[in-house]
């Protein structure tokens, strides 16, 4: 073998050994790379796939800042740039800052099994799908600082496992949608710098875990609702930069957690509440830029808050009055009305009047400083309002009364006696009456009697009662001004004869007023006779009723026996048929009542007794509260079941 092939077989074995050699190293490397490679993830839904494949069309995806494996072969989903899995479900989707340009397509709406939905700091134009909604699972959501429009969907009121919420940095408009209220278990809520109107839903104050809340730099308007002060967890409450209006609600000196508390750039006013002396843990106040009524409280300063600012807070409105003030104003010209002169100033501490206003029952009727007003008769309240440059109104009011010319009310005849004509209570009275009105016409005329009205027209004829009746006679004229006058008309009781078994022109007498009786006439029984004297009234279940038309008896009863308490009706008659007046010019009382239903008669008698001491007749009077069952029917047979003696008060 000559040298040459030596070294050609020489060099063949050197060179397979070098590759046999490096094969082994390949294959061994392959296997480490094998060995040690990322976990396999099985294929998520096609559904998800293919929402994932959407979001990256929508949004330019070839021009991402980072699109590492996206639209791969399936299967590896869960390798893509910003796609998170676990144990097989696709839980994280975050591409914050990561030039996403385009819509949110709706098919988002099927990664059902998401946590997380990071794509803040893109580009992102457009409205937010309803579809997200379906992302029940989701805990964290943040589309801030994009693009997007129209309005916040109510559905994401079903996110109800969201902790984190924010839409902030967008051009949402709109009002917030009541639904969010039902996020409840969220620790962050922003929805800050859009262009979102409306009022504030009340349904927020069920965020009870929310530690911070802004809905600062939109066009909110309405007032702070009061429910806010139920966010006990609450550290940071923003909603500056707004157009709120009303007051400061108190309810949010509740939130004794606040840290910071920033409400500036709105057009709140009234004054700061001192229930947010309770915010010890305020570090910062910021109320500048309102229409808050001033001064700053001196306990606001004693607060020591790091960080308060008041300025532009509070607003000084003017200062408004009308020379004069309340006054009368004769009439002058026998004409209904007067043109009355007014002289008003206003002064601004912190601006200049920009306008004066004269108002009557709300409407204008002069401006200026200086005014004459024609007003009618009677009362009438003036406003003065003076306007200041921002806005600020201050009023001041006078009630002017312009005396009117009264009619003129007179009655033909006065006062006067009238005597009795049947012998029956009461008489029918005729009147005349006159009025006129000098400045106008007599609109109406009545006639009245304990301020009731019992007739119209001038000549009524009225029925009147025994005894003294003061009878009023009442003008209107057209101005709605009224004069009256009165007569007392007394009428005559009819004359009595007495008989022996009716020696009184009624039953009864007066009780002692120190008894305190409702009525001013009871029963009398004289145990020197054998009848008790008084006075029955009819009742039929519990209801006034009568007898043949009559509701009220004089009765005569007969004792017929002592021993068992046993009384009879032997007389009856109608009660006090002329009228009679007692001893104090009053019509008398029936103080007894008869239960048809049941045959219980119940009365105040006074009983006179007489007791013979040394030769001396004395005389004594004690009062009973009585109670009678009727026992006998046909006979009117009553026994007496009950009594009770009454004593002085």
């Amino acid at each position: 073998m000559t040298l040459p092939i030596k070294i050609e077989r020489k060099a063949t074995e050197l060179a397979t050994g070098r590759f046999r050699s490096k094969i082994v190293l390949l294959l061994a490397i392959a296997a480490f790379c094998l060995l040690n490679a990322n976990p396999s993830y099985s294929q998520i839904p096609q559904s998800e796939r293919e929402a994932l494949i959407a979001l990256y069309y929508a949004t330019n995806g070839d021009n991402w800042t980072n699109k590492t494996g996206w639209n791969g072969i399936a299967g590896t989903e869960c390798d893509w740039y910003g796609v998170t899995c676990s144990g097989g479900d696709l839980t994280e989707l975050s591409l914050s800052s990561n030039n996403l340009v385009g819509t949110i397509p709706s098919g988002l709406g099927d990664l059902t099994t998401l946590t997380t939905l990071q794509l803040g700091s893109n580009s992102l134009s457009g409205s937010i799908p309803t579809e997200l909604g379906n992302l029940t699972a989701l805990e964290y959501l943040s589309f801030y600082n994009n693009s997007l429009t129209g309005t916040i969907p109510a559905q994401l009121g079903n996110l109800t496992n969201l902790t984190y919420f924010s839409l902030t940095s967008n051009q949402l408009s709109g009002s917030i949608p009541s639904e969010l209220g039902n996020l409840t278990s969220v620790t962050y809520f922003a929805l800050a710098i859009n262009e979102l109107t409306g009022s504030i839903p009340a349904e927020l104050g069920n965020l009870t875990s929310v530690g911070y809340l802004t809905l600062s730099t939109n066009q909110l308007s309405g007032s702070i609702p009061t429910a806010l002060g139920d966010l006990s967890s609450l550290l940071y409450l923003f909603l500056y930069s707004n157009a709120l209006t009303g007051s400061i609600p108190s309810e949010l000196g509740n939130l004794t957690s606040l840290i910071m508390l920033r409400l500036h750039g709105n057009k709140l006013s009234g004054v700061i509440p001192t229930q947010l002396s309770n915010l010890t843990a305020l570090t910062e106040l910021r109320l500048d830029n309102n229409q808050l009524a001033g001064p700053l409280p001196q306990w606001l300063s004693d607060m020591a808050i790091s960080t308060l600012n008041v300025t532009d807070a509070f607003t000084s409105s003017p200062s408004v009055a009308i020379s004069g003030g309340n006054r009368t104003i004769a009439d002058t010209d026998g004409i209904a009305g007067e043109s009355v002169s007014f002289t008003g100033t206003a002064t601004d501490s912190d601006g200049t009047i920009a306008t004066t206003q004269w108002l009557v029952d709300g409407s204008e009727v002069a401006t200026g400083l200086t005014a004459t007003i024609s007003l009618p008769n009677g009362s009438t309240v003036v406003t003065f309002k003076a306007t200041d440059n921002d806005g600020d109104s201050s009023t001041a009011t006078v009630t002017i009364t312009i005396t009117n010319i009264v009619p003129d009310v007179y009655i033909s005849g006065g006062s006067r006696a009238i005597a009795d004509t049947d012998g029956i209570a009461g008489e029918s009275v005729s009147f005349t009456g006159t009025a006129t009105d000098s400045d106008g016409t007599i609109t109406t005329t009545q006639w009245l009697v304990g301020g009731s009205v019992v007739a119209t027209g001038l000549t009524p004829t009225i029925a009147l009662s025994n005894g003294a009746t003061v009878i009023t006679f009442k003008a209107t004229d057209n101005d709605g001004v009224s004069s009256t006058t009165t007569a007392t008309i007394t009428v005559a009781t009819p004359t009595y004869t007495v008989t022996d078994e009716w020696p009184s022109p009624y039953n009864g007498v007066t009780p002692d007023s120190s008894l305190g009786l409702a009525f001013n006439n009871i029963g009398i029984y004289d145990t020197a006779g054998s009848t008790i004297y008084t006075c029955l009234r009819v009742y039929t279940d519990g209801l006034p009723g009568s007898v043949d038309g009559i509701g009220e008896f004089d009765i005569g009863f007969t004792v017929v026996s002592i021993d068992e308490g046993t009384i009879q009706i032997t007389k009856f008659r109608e009660f006090n048929v002329i009228g009679a007046l007692n001893e104090n010019v009053e019509l008398p009382d029936c103080s007894g009542k008869f239960e048809t239903t049941t045959g219980v008669f119940t009365d105040t008698i006074e009983t006179k007794s007489y007791l013979n001491f040394l030769g001396n007749l004395l005389t004594t009077l004690r009062i009973f509260e009585t109670t009678f069952d009727l026992v006998d029917a046909d006979n009117l047979i009553l026994k007496l079941s009950g009594y009770q003696e009454l004593t002085a008060n």
